[in-house]
């Protein structure tokens, strides 16, 4: 299964959907709740997130580019998106 998420990964629009994906679930951020029932439904999503780095074998240092390179993704996808309107 590993082997399916790194050809997704590999591919330019998986790697805009997985950076939505972590980006959506924190995982470059704290979680920024007091309410217990938000924290846990936004701790669901980051082990979510946190699954997907592991069946992409993506290591802690890989985490700061990998979060410059979602930054990226994600900007140019929302010009390109306002570009359009």
């Amino acid at each position: 299964m590993s082997e399916k998420y790194q050809g997704i990964y590999n591919d330019p629009d998986g790697q805009a959907v997985f950076a939505d994906i972590f980006a959506q679930a924190n995982l470059y951020s704290p979680i920024a709740t007091v309410d217990p029932i938000e924290a846990a439904r936004e701790e669901g999503k980051r082990q979510l997130a946190l699954h997907i780095v592991h069946m992409l074998s993506l290591q802690p240092t890989d985490f700061v580019q990998s979060a410059q390179s979602d930054f990226n993704i994600l900007d140019n996808l929302m010009r390109l998106n306002d570009e359009r309107r």
